[in-house]
């Protein structure tokens, strides 16, 4: 087991959690979507429709 820690957690731990944690450790270009977040677009259209709305 290593004794390497981020934020007090062993990093073996982070690798299980996080699998592209050992890409961005090693400073390599890594990409991902976050299921939690709207596409832009809708995101673009709802803030453009909150404008007109307001105005």
């Amino acid at each position: 087991m290593s004794a390497e820690r981020i934020a007090g957690k062993p990093i073996e731990q982070w690798h299980k959690a996080l699998p592209l944690i050992k890409e961005i450790i090693a400073g390599k270009e890594v990409f991902w979507t976050n299921p939690g977040y709207r596409s832009a677009g809708t995101a673009f259209k709802s803030r453009l429709m909150l404008r007109i709305r307001v105005v």
